[in-house]
């Protein structure tokens, strides 16, 4: 707790928000915000009293964690009336055929629901098509039944809970004849919500000024690697990348705003201005976050910048467990749902293990021998980053997916070097839009680049024991495969210290 005091305070709102999500309206919101409040009051009354005093402490995190989650919990239960009911909405993601329906997500912003996500089935007309004329941001009258969140019957997978636990209000199936196009409305919606639209729209014509006349696979990985969209996506292509160990290359995370931080730093005045050009850096990155749709990964390494910019102007230039475990204090109070989605364990799990375990991994190479060999210590310094994240991913990737890559950590040796040329061309593509023979040249070279990367996962897929699959752990095995990893990790440490001193 001396070296990391807020990686406990963090653990325990994370054990809070999952007891308070067991109890559910066993216990209400409001008996956990008394106890949280007395807890509280507590703390302060035991100042002398250290070692009570940080008991006191996290067992106040910990009812924290159970009143914000209650009141998460209190405002997704939405009831809406029986039977159908008129009401417009705005789009909030753009259509995707899925065989005789087309589906979206949309915000109410008229009727007794105004504000609440709803995911919506359209029956698709085939006569007129008039749903081609549908993207984000488009307004639309409809008449229909919306019900809160439900399964389909014999589902094996918990949908209903997951939509409610991304935000989603209800759900819907709209009929082709009671719709409408209509000008959007969005004097009821908050403003964060209209800010959100803003830049959803922003991406939209992006990616459409992206794709031009080409919809093929090269274009669809430049558009979800730089832009978050991957609904052009097709299944083959998903597969090559889930099966070899990069599908962290298509999901923004650290890594891409990571590579955007850098490339701002590297081409903004560092010495004159500093305040003034972190202050740019900072605000541009968030703009990047709202650009591409706000998910949990992104927030995460967004806030985890964001501090460090801002401790970068006091000279102090590291990023410790006590910034990620800030960050996930902060997300988690704004959203406790985070902590059930897959992308915000993922992106904490690969995060942790890499400032857990790279250093004494790296360590167990003489530093004098690497300084002398630069290509080297590249491949080992990539090797250990590769090898932690896996690492402290690897049991939530078998409990949720069922798989396991065996190549992960080699193909990001070919992967990632091309995912950062191809992250900056994407970009450039992007400014140099208004010039469209320079534009198609950048896309063509851009292409032939992703071409090569999916050509090589393509042909990486196809190896004998490429990854291990029909994995099926429980919870208790994932948190058994962690502690195991713990154990490995203190062994390092030990191995290190030994190599140093004989």
């Amino acid at each position: 707790m001396r070296l990391y005091p807020l990686l406990p305070i963090a653990i325990m709102i994370i054990a809070g928000i999952v007891m308070g999500d067991a109890a559910g309206q066993k216990v209400m919101t409001l008996q956990w915000g008394i106890a949280f409040a007395a807890v509280t009051v507590i703390v302060l009354l035991t100042m002398r009293w250290k070692r009570m005093q940080s008991l006191l402490i996290l067992l106040s995190a910990l009812l924290l964690g159970a009143t914000v989650i209650g009141i998460s919990n209190d405002k997704g239960r939405v009831v809406f009336p029986k039977g159908e009911m008129m009401y417009e909405g705005v789009l909030m993601s753009s259509p995707v055929e899925h065989g005789k329906v087309v589906r979206f997500d949309m915000l109410m912003t008229k009727g007794e629901a105004t504000g609440s996500l709803v995911k919506v089935a359209l029956l698709r007309d085939t006569i007129q098509n008039l749903y081609k004329r549908l993207a984000v941001g488009d307004g639309i009258v409809a008449e229909s039944e919306v019900t809160s969140p439900v399964n389909y019957p014999g589902a094996t997978f918990d949908y209903a809970t997951w939509l409610r636990r991304h935000g989603y209000r209800g759900q819907t199936f709209i009929y082709y004849r009671n719709w409408k196009k209509t000008a959007a409305d969005l004097s009821g919606i908050s403003r964060l919500q209209r800010t959100r639209l803003t830049f959803l729209r922003l991406r939209d014509r992006l990616v459409r000024t992206l794709i031009q006349d080409s919809v093929g696979q090269d274009v669809a990985v430049m558009a979800a690697m730089t832009l978050g969209d991957k609904s052009l996506l097709n299944a083959d292509t998903k597969d090559d990348f889930s099966i070899t160990g990069a599908s962290h290359v298509l999901a923004l995370s650290g890594l891409h705003l990571g590579i955007i931080f850098s490339l701002l730093t590297f081409i903004m005045p560092r010495r004159k201005w500093k305040m003034l050009t972190q202050l740019t850096i900072i605000m541009s990155i968030w703009a990047y976050a709202l650009l591409v749709g706000l998910s949990p990964s992104v927030v995460r390494s967004a806030v985890m910048l964001t501090v460090y910019g801002m401790v970068s102007l006091l000279g102090r230039n590291k990023v410790s467990l006590n910034t990620l475990a800030f960050t996930a204090i902060i997300m988690l109070i704004v959203n406790p749902q985070n902590i059930f989605d897959t992308g915000f364990q993922m992106s904490f799990s690969a995060v942790a293990a890499i400032l857990i375990l790279y250093k004494p991994v790296y360590n167990l190479i003489n530093e004098k021998w690497l300084f002398c060999h630069k290509l080297i210590r590249w491949l080992w310094q990539m090797f250990c980053v590769s090898l932690a994240a896996q690492m402290g991913t690897m049991p939530l990737i078998a409990y949720y997916f069922g798989r396991v890559s065996c190549y992960g950590m080699f193909a990001n040796f070919i992967v990632i070097p091309l995912a950062t040329i191809v992250l900056y061309a994407t970009l450039l593509i992007l400014l140099s839009s208004p010039v469209k023979s320079l534009a198609a040249l950048l896309t063509a070279l851009t292409g032939f680049l992703v071409s090569c990367m999916n050509a090589f996962l393509s042909w990486m897929a196809s190896l004998p024991g490429v990854c291990i699959d029909g994995l099926s752990p429980s919870k208790l095995q994932v948190v058994l495969s962690y502690i195991v990893i713990g154990a490995v990790m203190i062994a390092l440490v030990r191995l290190t210290r030994l190599l140093k001193t004989s």
